[in-house]
Order: C-alpha cells, then structure tokens, then sequence
C-alpha cells in the first residue's frame, strides 16, 4: 500500500465512524496579505525603476540617479522630488539620488593608455537599493519572489493599487499611462495574469479558495487578486462594476483608500495629508485627500490623530450596500483604510451575517507603536481586535520601521528593526488575533530597518559580527519579498519564542480558512444543492465532472455559487491525497497526468444554485460588423433549459451604448436563436428563454457598417 493509499484509507475510516476529520494535509507556510507584484504599472507607469519579469541584470540594474532628468522617482515639484522620501534632501532614493542608484552593476571599465577612467567600473552589485527604506526601486523582481516562494510563502495577496494624486504629481512627459485608477486597475490585473501565464510552472492565480489549495498541492504559490484604489467606482452603477471586476479575477476590493469616497470615510494619514495641503498650495489644486474632518465625541473640530479626533464621516448609504454585495458573492472583505466609524459599520453588517470574517490586510497595532510615532486610525486599538476576533477575522501585521514599546520576551535592543517587529506579533497573538505578513512591498513605504548598525543598534552590531556576520536581510533591512523568508529565522534568532513564529508558519492555512468560512456564509444566504453527480468513471485521461456537462443536462444550473467535492466514498477531496481541481466555475477534475502514481480515484460533485437572478457586463468597440454578422466581440454564457436571459446596451443594469448597436443571441447548436437592433432608439434590448441547456453565444456589433461601442448587459434567471 502505498502513502497515498493510507492516506486515504485513514481518511475513510474517520468518516465511517463519524467523526470529524480535518484536512489531512493543512497548508503549512506563510502568507502575506498585502504586496504590490505590478506595482511598476502604477502613477501613471514612471515612478518606479526596475522591472518585475527579466534577467536579473537588466531588471534590477543600476539606475541613473535621475540625473540630470527626471527618468524615475521624480514629481513635477522642483526639490519635492528630493524631499518625498522623508530622509532628508538626498537622503533617500527619489530625485536625484546619485548615492542610492546601485543595483546590478553591468558597467565595464573603460580604459586610456592602460589606466581606468574613473566612474567605469562596476562595484559591488546592490550596494544601494534594495534597501529598506526603498519607495522608488523594484521590490518584487520575479527571482526573489521565487526566493519567498521557496523559503514558505504560500499565498501572496496582490494588491492592484493606483493613486490619482500621485501620478497626476509625476512628470506628464514621463508617464506612461493616464492617472484614472480604474483603468490602472485593469491594466494591472492584466499584467498579473500576464505574469502567471508566462511563470505557470511555480505560480498561479487564485479565485476560489479551492483552487488556492490546489495550486499549493501542486507546489506552486497561489495569488490572490484585490484592489486598494481611493476613486473606486467613481460614478456609475457600482454593483456591475463590481461583478465586471470579480469577472476578471478580483477577489477582494478595499472600499476607501487615501480619502473618502462616495462609499465611506478614509482613515486619515496626516503624512499624506501634509503633502496634500503643499500641493495645493504651489500647483492651485485641489486634492480631496485633505479634506477629511475629525471631530471628537463632543462634536469639535480639530487634528485627526487616530485617538480622540477622528473622521467624521462612516460608511455611506451606498458603501453598506457594496459591503452586503461583497459579502454576497464570497468575497474577501478588507477593512483596511476605513475611518474607525466606518470599521464599526462594517462589523456591524458582518454580524448581521452570521459573524462574516473581516480581514484587515495591512495594519499596525495601536497598543505596541511607541507614541512618538505619527500613529492615525489605522493603527488598531483593542476594541477593534475583538471585532475581528469576533468575526474569526486576521490582520496582516505591517513590517514597517516604526519604534515600539517593549512588550514580550524579545529584548527590543533595536527599534524599527525585526525586534521591534517582534513586539507586535507577540501582541496580536497573545490578543487572540490570527496574523499573516501585510508587507506592502513596493507599496510607497518604508520597510523593516537593518539590525546591523553600529550607531543606532550597536548591541546587535557586535552580537552579529561576533556571529559570524551579517545576513543580508541584517545588512539592508527588508530590502525586497525574497527576505521575508529570513524575516522569518530572524524571528527566530532575536529569541522570539516558537509558539509565534510557528502561528506565522501557519498564517497561509488560516487565511484559506477565512475565506472558504466567506464563501460558505455567502453560500448559505439562499440557494438549492443539486444531488450529488457522477457523470463517469476514473478510467482514460482521468474523472470528469464538468459544469457544463450537467448544466446540458439538466442536472445543474448554469451559474453555481458553491460546490462540494468527494469521492464516491464519501471522503473530501482535500483527504484523497490527489491533485484535483474543485471549482464552481468548472466542476471536479482530476488528470491522471497530474498524479503521481498515474491513478485518479472516482469523484462526484454537487453544486449549489442561486435563487435570485445572475447579472454581468462585457464592453465592446466594433465597426464593419454587418449588422452583428462577422466582426463581432462575443462573450459566451451556459443556459440551463428555462432560464431566460435579457441583454441590452439599454434596459438592463449597467448597459450603455453609443452608436447604432447591433446584439445577436446563438444557440447550442450554432443558430441564432434572437436578435434586436433599435429596441431602445438606436441602442438593443432583447429577452429570450432557452428551450434547451448549453452553451449560449452573444455577439455584439453595430448596424450595417457602421461603427458603434458600448457595455452589454445581461441579467439570467
């Protein structure tokens, strides 16, 4: 018998006698709930140096300094540029930063009459960024994301994040995309799966927590699409946007980012307040970002500081609303950034739905940052902890620079340093709190400072040398991703008892509970589960239970909301021990290729079904499409037999159109089943009732040869 077997037969065994069993291999490594992996599509594509994909010594290459122009890491503002870093006026890495410019070194020397012209030769690779405190140099180059991957990162939040202030701030004549956040968060996604299709061997995108363990099973890291925007879904129908945007992939939506929006309060960061009230006053601009109001509890104005003055302002009326859709649909809730006034209404509404767990993906505790940091209303305070503590919610502990206060057994001999870092961690696990890493790598902040420095850490300085020397996450701080691996035995080396790093060791396994426990809460506010089904044996290429064989036939409904995986034994196909695929969207797979011993047990799924109707949206541009007939964008729907689809570019939620439209509806068999042209003026609106389940065609285009554009909505019930 071999492992797998036993696996199984154990796993049999403990559902025969009813017991409980949990999953027989529980992810074991770390997560990190929030890093920026595309972040050099971002303010408008010129602010960072370096490159994410590429060999090393063209990706993470020595820089220019930005001088004598402004190639990278440079604003509009003379001398802000130098100054944005907040280290001085060449202190730090952006504007003219001719001290803090070696990555790899690729010069080669040039030499006159035997003798090295100097400035031509290459020093030491990396003698300059990464480094800590590095807000304008590549961070998350592919190679050390490899080194996190192998050194435990299991699961990586990626957070597609953009700033209008910020870029409309760099040069125009730099930048190489516009500064609408909603078009930076496109471009991102598609640059995140971009990334995963050409590096599919080690990583891949997940959208169920399903397929999160399955790519981990397969020794691969698993990403987590969300976005971190200030302008979400600025104007429009918001709930569409929102379903455009799970559609392609995200799976988590911060609801407010640097200042408040039509959805809710901002927590105010005084820092970027700061910097806002300069721009405004030498450009003449108005930002948005200052114009936060913190009050105390009597109803006073006055300096927001995160304890007794704090926004005014909770969630919006809108804001509850898109807070229920994203619990809805299963999606991660992440109450990063929200006015504590708008944490509490979130709380609230996840209490209404039976304790919704809450994730706050990047944060500071309150409790352990010394008070002479600039703390604000995203640093947690205790009463906040126990919300999430109450939700079964986790927070991603952020590795910045700040001093803490002495807390555990680890003497913090070093501030800002992994000591200090320590601090917090003992903290929010003694508190009750389930913790990952919130990073926030090429996030536009400092990071982890290096205990080997002799002037501010000279303890730690001397134990080191005495050690045998620095490492390099001691040498330059958590300079890059690669290091988080080494953030972890560093915890180790600094005396942190087990007990916590081994909770981080853990953190991947947590965050994977947290959101199946999100879609199972989703799942059970309405829907019907199918019988169980098995639509064929394990013999030939593997066992199949695809979707869209038992939507044809009448088994399924087109557009499950949940799914159950076993085998015909009853075992759970997390226990079988076999790579396998379940998935709501696609069904139980598994490939006899992707199995060690060549073998794939039988399985059966069944899928839940959602009792109200499901909407989406596609946007198209066409031209020379006679009349919907060639040319066309076409976006293909599965229609269980009864269900009844209505589609416009007017009529239907999120639809609009411009032009003469054109919209053409095909059946399973290839023929076209409706049509409508000027249903509403020159825009098209029809409804049609599938008499037979199958695959279902749209096809958009414009009147005769004209051209024409527009979002196609389409609602199925």
């Amino acid at each position: 018998m071999n492992s797998r077997q036993t696996l199984f037969l154990f796993a049999l065994i403990a559902i025969l006698c009813g017991g409980t069993s949990a999953r027989a291999q529980a992810v074991q490594g770390f997560v990190d709930l929030h890093s920026h992996l595309t972040a050099e599509h971002s303010f408008g594509g010129s602010w960072f140096s370096g490159t994410v994909e590429g060999p090393m010594d063209v990706a993470v290459q020595r820089c220019d300094g930005n001088f004598p122009g402004g190639s990278h890491a440079a604003t509009r503002i003379p001398i802000a540029s130098e100054l944005v870093s907040g280290h001085g006026l060449f202190g730090g890495d952006t504007g003219w930063h001719l001290g803090r410019r070696r990555g790899y070194d690729r010069r080669q020397c040039r030499y006159v009459f035997g003798i090295p012209v100097p400035g031509t030769c290459p020093r030491p690779h990396f003698e300059d960024w990464p480094m800590w405190d590095a807000i304008a140099h590549q961070q998350m180059w592919y190679g050390w994301l490899q080194q996190a991957y192998q050194g435990g990162m299991r699961v990586m939040v990626v957070s597609v994040a953009e700033s209008n202030f910020l870029c409309n701030n760099t040069p125009i004549a730099n930048r190489r995309y516009d500064c609408d956040e909603m078009n930076s968060v496109r471009r991102q996604v598609n640059a995140a799966q971009g990334f995963v299709s050409r590096h599919g061997s080690w990583v891949g995108i997940a959208t169920t927590p399903a397929q999160a363990r399955s790519l981990i099973q397969q020794g691969k890291l698993a990403l987590v699409l969300a976005v971190e925007v200030t302008q979400l879904f600025p104007s429009g129908d918001f709930l569409a946007q929102l379903d455009e945007l799970r559609a392609m992939g995200v799976r988590s939506v911060q609801v407010v980012h640097h200042s408040d929006n039509r959805f809710g309060g901002a927590a105010p960061i005084p820092k970027l307040m700061s910097g806002a009230n300069k721009v405004e006053f030498i450009m003449g601009e108005s930002t948005r970002i200052n114009d936060i109001v913190c009050r105390d509890s009597w109803g006073t104005a006055g300096k927001c500081n995160g304890d007794n003055f704090l926004n005014e302002r909770g969630l919006s009326a809108e804001g509850q609303t898109l807070v229920r859709a994203m619990m809805d649909r299963g999606m991660l809730v992440d109450v990063a950034h929200l006015s504590r006034k708008s944490f509490v209404n979130v709380y609230q509404i996840a209490q209404q739905r039976g304790s919704y767990p809450l994730l706050y993906s990047h944060a500071h505790m309150w409790n352990t940052i010394s008070g002479s940091e600039d703390r604000h209303e995203k640093f947690i305070k205790q009463d906040e902890i126990q919300m999430i503590t109450n939700t079964g919610g986790m927070v991603g502990l952020r590795t910045g620079p700040e001093d803490a206060t002495q807390y555990g057994s680890v003497s913090n001999s070093c501030q800002g340093s992994t000591t200090a870092f320590a601090q917090s961690l003992m903290y929010a696990v003694d508190n009750g709190l389930k913790v990952g890493f919130g990073a926030d790598l090429n996030g536009f902040t400092d990071q982890l400072r290096p205990r080997y420095n002799s002037k501010d850490c000279y303890a730690d300085y001397v134990r080191i040398n005495n050690a045998g020397g620095p490492t390099e996450l001691q040498k330059k701080g958590l300079a890059h991703v690669g290091l988080l691996p080494q953030l972890m035995s560093e915890l180790q080396t600094v005396g942190t008892p087990a007990a916590y790093v081994d909770h981080l060791n853990q953190s991947a396994e947590n965050f994977l509970k947290l959101w199946e426990r999100s879609v199972s809460l989703a799942s059970s506010q309405s829907g019907t589960w199918t019988a169980w089904l098995n639509r064929d044996g394990s013999s030939g290429s593997g066992d199949w239970e695809t979707l869209s064989e038992f939507v044809i036939a009448g088994q399924a409904c087109s557009n499950p909301i949940g799914i159950e995986c076993q085998t015909t034994s009853g075992v759970n196909w997390t226990q079988s021990g076999e790579v396998y695929t379940c998935d709501p969207a696609g069904g139980g797979i598994c490939r006899v290729a992707d199995q060690p011993d060549g073998v794939c047990y039988d399985y059966r799924v069944r899928f839940l079904c959602p009792s109200g109707p499901v909407n989406g949206t596609f946007s198209y541009s066409a031209s020379n499409t006679n009349s919907a007939q060639q040319n066309t964008p076409t976006k293909n729907v599965l229609l269980s037999a009864g269900q009844t689809i209505q589609l416009g570019t007017c009529t239907v939620s999120g639809s609009s159109g411009s032009g003469d439209t054109y919209l053409r509806l095909y059946g399973p068999a290839g023929t076209q089943v409706a049509s409508n042209d000027d249903s509403c003026g020159v825009l098209s609106y029809l409804s049609y009732t599938a008499s037979q389940a199958g695959t279902y065609q749209i096809r958009a285009g414009c009147y005769s040869g004209n051209s024409c554009g527009g979002t196609v909505g389409y609602t199925i019930q």
